[in-house]
């Protein structure tokens, strides 16, 4: 199992994440002819690589935003898509995770860098995707340490009278 880092916006403004979750899918912004090196490595993902939503614009920025898991389940993506993303290489991935307030992990501690900001790549960094792993179980509530992180919490789960 691999894990790759994807970006949700397209042009780093063009929200795409809503669209990915209600599809259980992930799909390039750009075309292979614009981006080739993203298409050789979205080429390598496999049903059971996990992908890992980030916000991370610039090298600048304090914190990696996650801000939603998910497990590649096929290699190809939904028919249910828009038309118009029929030409962008993609997948179908049951996102197992969102976080509607993104999770904000140190930039600094997990050693993101200006790589960090492609619209697909390679995770290697055995630290974070430790803490991703840690954060795909059900009760991961965040760093109590960032004031910046996913602070909601597990859901309180009532039981239906009989």
């Amino acid at each position: 199992m691999n894990y790759y880092g994807v970006g949700v916006k397209f042009g780093g403004t063009q929200e795409m994440l809503p669209l990915y979750l209600e599809k259980d899918c992930w799909f390039m912004g750009f075309r292979r002819e614009e981006k080739p090196s993203f298409y050789e490595t979205a080429q390598k993902v496999q049903p059971g690589d996990v992908m890992i939503a980030k916000a991370y614009a610039t090298a600048a920025q304090a914190y990696y935003y996650v801000r939603a898991i998910g497990i590649v389940t096929d290699t190809k993506k939904p028919d249910t898509i828009p038309s118009e993303y029929d030409d962008r290489a993609g997948f179908s991935v049951t996102w197992i995770k969102y976080f509607e307030k993104p999770a904000a992990l140190s930039a600094k501690k997990f050693a993101r860098g200006t790589f960090h900001t492609k619209t697909i790549f390679l995770e290697k960094n055995p630290d974070l995707i430790a803490k991703i792993q840690e954060m795909m179980k059900y009760d991961y509530a965040g760093e109590p340490d960032e004031t910046e992180s996913f602070e909601e919490g597990i859901p309180e789960v009532s039981e239906s009278p009989e």
